[in-house]
């Protein structure tokens, strides 16, 4: 059996983030948020406690003044308040606000017809087995980050 060429996969995977980002980028518009501040919304809804810029920028591979613009456009709209950390006075925590979680679930919302079009015609299995090999596939990347 001859195996796919690495290569083949890696360019798969580069055509699809771009088509995915930009698509939601579009779909997103209407919300007023990029799909960077949805994903650090989303990704502050699911801490337990405040995140510093350096915590972000570290989560999402993004030099820390990048994230601090994102940050600082979230927190301008309300979606995000930032407080002094009471262990260290000298940094902030980021932390989603409600107004924050309305626009991520609205944001969701106008996604959501577009995301099911998409599988529409899947069966299950495929989708059940895409789902579990793109999880491989983000587990191992998380795993081995570099940098």
């Amino acid at each position: 059996m001859n195996r796919q060429p690495v290569s083949d996969v890696a360019i798969t995977l580069g055509v699809l983030s771009q088509l995915f980002q930009s698509r939601m980028e579009v779909l997103l518009r209407p919300t007023g948020l990029t799909y960077t501040q949805l994903a650090v919304l989303s990704h502050l809804d699911h801490q337990t406690e405040g995140q510093s810029i350096s915590a972000l920028a570290e989560a999402f591979e993004i030099q820390q003044p990048g994230m601090s613009k994102v940050v600082q456009r979230l927190a301008a709209s309300g979606a995000v308040t930032t407080q002094p950390d009471p262990k260290d006075p000298r940094r902030k925590l980021t932390s989603i606000t409600d107004a924050g979680r309305s626009q991520f679930e609205a944001a969701g919302q106008a996604m959501e017809d577009d995301l099911n079009e998409w599988f529409n015609d899947w069966p299950d299995d495929e989708l059940a087995s895409f789902t579990a090999s793109a999880g491989r596939l983000i587990g191992w990347l998380d795993s081995n980050r570099l940098g």
